[in-house]
């Protein structure tokens, strides 16, 4: 999986030509004149929402055809790898509805309770794909479940109430291989509210994971320096005292890895050898003299045989146990005291240690059991999957029982809970809530090397719709900006490259979209914005050498040239907003000598540069979008020089930089803003914002996205965001909506 990338300004404008801000979906160099022809060398353009001045409109536009896509056949399934038991009557399982989805669009994660009657699926963030892997416990109404999604960590949180995703850090990076998840979690032990321990790999074994969440964000924290390997599990005995384990490769082989993290660092601690291939799949920790780790060996072109491996640690060194005389490899662990120990092997089989020797039994029906939870008494939890469905297992009258668990809903062949649609969307504008439009660009034909096409398409109250956009019949056209006035009157420009690279323009008459010539020749366009029918601006960037930022106005019959300020040579705007004729507010960056943020005013005569605070020490830095609630409150976002957050509010007379949130150790650049209210004000990017009057805060949002590049208020409990993710390659469109509770991920067309 990808991490998005900004490629650095340079002194000549080589990347302006791109609307503005490029960004790229694939870990390989940009070029100076980037060509959206995805996957493989396919660039985000970004480009900003558009608020309408006035939210209020006729009806929707009159589409044949415009009906909602029928629901699809579905089946029922899924699987459970993760469990926790806190007590008789509250026990928790997690898992997902595909096995083989790899963190991408196929599958989805859920999580099942049990309440002491029955169990029973809990509502859980659409994720739009991926799945949970593990499950653990601080106490009954805060609960930690990990996993992984397109690629990247997922981490969630019970509250007592609810399930919320909690961002997660961009961890160590090396080019991903394809087909494999980037960075996944596999365990989690919470020890405390602030003290909670994830563990996992980067690229599929490249690099072991580590993460620690401290009550107010999760950061990655240092592993030991091995040359390759992967964290499985985590256990904890106290803070100061928490094991991970997993294996480790060497340049011929792989064995054992164990891990220990005593209050200040993580230490490689020796494991006994078993052979010339173990792995340590799971931990159980009763105390700091106590600790149990199971996994297997492999050693079929040695000895040509698998099995299992047992280790305990006394608290001085890890020795072998005489492991069940099982198969293949031991997935889970449980400690109840050391004469009674639980372990399951992955398939239907378990073994019991009483103290002296193991006892091997089984749960009848062809299960595959992937973990086991026990308490001091009642009896443990097993779970897993059987036929494609989970299970779940109770022992109880000396032997064990399955117990009847919900399937989930799931489309069939293996198919998206959210079907994926080709493309990227970068910007969105809104009539009324129930006439929305989002733009961008498809993929492109012929694995992507054909003629790329602008995406345009509707929302009708009811459902996403693509409708046919208009063709300027270059090799390129791609739509980076949106603006509506009415249901019968909406604008949509960008670029075209082929023959002639021009601006690309287009606008809906409320039946179809028609070409509109005369935007500039040679330049991109980044920010529309609407005053009326006849009083539209334009904003973007030249490809010419060291050109200024470009600015168009509409006066209802063509598009004509407005010079910038004096001098205005070596920029680029990105984001427009306009509030009446007379005042209209513009903002991208300079590029070359003294570059940084930039933010221009129209007073109705005339473009003029104004101040911004900070400016050398902000140096680096640009804005991406800004947005308004009034003439004297408006806001402008984008990123600083090291991809942090960079906001700014202003009064109408001088701008102020505002403290934002970030996550650290990951990119949490801006790109889009959208007002409802002076206390209601969101911003997207990298990230998801919300300003409540008083202070931005991260908001949790599906983590189904890599960059959001357009956001759209139509009142506080209806807003949109749009933006691109890369599942293995293949871009993808992502629509989020956000119900006024939470952020929820909607098919797009």
């Amino acid at each position: 999986m990808f991490a998005p990338r900004r490629p650095e300004r340079r002194a000549a404008p080589v990347l302006a030509i791109a609307a503005v801000v490029t960004v790229a979906l694939s870990l390989t160099t940009v070029s100076a004149r980037p060509h959206p022809r995805p996957p493989s060398s396919m660039v985000v353009r970004r480009a900003r929402a558009v608020l309408p001045h006035a939210m209020a409109g006729p009806s929707a536009p009159r589409m044949t055809g415009a009906v909602c896509a029928s629901a699809r056949p579905h089946a029922h399934g899924g699987f459970l790898a993760g469990l926790v038991a806190i007590s008789s009557h509250d026990v928790w399982a997690v898992g997902g509805t595909d096995r083989h989805a790899g963190g991408g669009v196929g599958g989805r994660p859920f999580i099942e309770h049990w309440d002491g009657r029955a169990w029973r699926i809990v509502p859980s963030p659409d994720t739009g794909g991926g799945y949970l892997s593990s499950v653990s416990a601080v106490s009954a109404h805060d609960i930690w479940a990990v996993g992984t999604v397109r690629g990247e960590p997922l981490t969630e949180r019970w509250d007592g109430a609810r399930w919320t995703i909690v961002p997660n850090p961009r961890g160590p990076d090396r080019p991903p291989t394809p087909g494999y998840d980037s960075r996944s979690l596999r365990g989690v032990v919470a020890i405390a509210p602030r003290d909670v321990w994830a563990v996992g790999t980067v690229h599929d074994g490249e690099l072991p994971l580590i993460e620690h969440w401290n009550m107010i964000s999760w950061a990655v924290v240092a592993s030991p320096q091995i040359p390759s390997g992967r964290l499985l599990a985590v256990a904890a005995v106290s803070s100061r005292d928490v094991w991970a384990g997993g294996d480790q490769g060497g340049s011929a082989y792989s064995k054992a890895l164990a891990e220990h993290w005593d209050g200040t660092r993580w230490r490689t601690i020796p494991t006994a050898a078993t052979s010339h291939d173990d792995s340590l799949q799971a931990f159980a920790a009763r105390s700091t003299r106590d600790v149990w780790a199971v996994g297997g060996y492999d050693d079929s072109e040695v000895r040509g045989g698998r099995g299992a491996v047992v280790k305990h640690w006394d608290g001085r060194r890890w020795s072998n146990v005489p492991a069940p005389t099982l198969s293949g490899p031991l997935s889970g662990v449980a400690a109840v005291s050391d004469h009674d120990v639980w372990t399951v092997e992955g398939t239907s089989m378990l073994a019991h240690w009483d103290g002296r020797r193991w006892h091997v039994v089984r749960i009848a029906g062809g299960a595959d059991v992937s973990a086991i939870a026990a308490l001091p008494t009642g009896g443990p939890w097993a779970v897993g999957e059987v036929r494609g469905q989970p299970l779940a297992a109770h022992w109880t009258g000396g032997r064990w029982r399955q117990v009847a668990t919900p399937a989930v809903d799931l489309p069939l062949s293996g198919e998206a809970a959210i079907p994926p649609a080709p493309g990227v969307l970068h910007a969105i504008a809104a009539v009324s809530a129930t006439d929305i439009w989002a733009v961008g660009q498809d993929n492109g034909t012929s694995n992507g090397q054909g003629p790329v096409h602008a995406i345009t398409t509707h929302w009708n109250g009811a459902c996403w719709r693509a409708v046919p956009s208009a063709s300027s019949g270059q090799d390129i056209d791609g739509a980076n900006a949106v603006a509506a006035v009415s249901s019968h009157d909406v604008w949509a420009a960008g670029y075209s490259e082929g023959g002639a690279d021009v601006s690309f323009g287009e606008q809906w008459d409320g039946t179809r979209w028609r070409l509109v010539s005369g935007l500039d020749r040679g330049s991109t366009v980044a920010g529309l914005a609407a005053v009326s029918a006849s009083d539209l601006w334009a904003v973007g960037t030249s490809s010419a050498a060291n050109g200024p930022g470009r600015i168009a106005h509409w006066d209802g019959r063509r598009w004509r040239s407005v010079p910038g300020p004096t001098g205005a040579a070596g920029r680029f705007l990105d984001g427009v907003v306009a509030l009446s004729r007379r005042d209209v507010w513009a903002v991208g960056a300079v590029y070359g000598n003294g570059n940084g943020a930039l933010i221009e005013h129209w007073d109705g005569r005339r473009w003029r540069d104004v101040p911004t605070p900070h400016q050398a020490a902000l140096r680096g830095s640009m804005f991406n979008a800004v947005a308004a609630v009034s003439p004297h409150d408006l806001w402008a976002v984008g990123q600083r020089a090291n991809s942090a957050p960079l906001i700014e509010h202003g009064d109408g007379r001088r701008w102020v930089v505002v403290t934002s949130p970030r996550i650290a150790n990951a990119a949490n650049g801006l790109t889009a803003v959208a007002a409802v209210s002076a206390h209601d004000v969101w911003a997207v990017g990298d990230v998801i914002e919300h300003w409540d009057g008083k202070r931005w805060q991260l908001v949790p949002a599906p983590p189904v996205f890599d960059l959001l590049t357009g956001v759209v208020a139509v009142s506080p409990r209806d807003v949109w965001a749009v933006g691109a993710a890369d599942n293995v390659g293949d871009v993808l469109q992502v629509i989020l909506h956000w119900d006024g509770a939470r952020w929820r991920h909607v098919a797009a067309s």
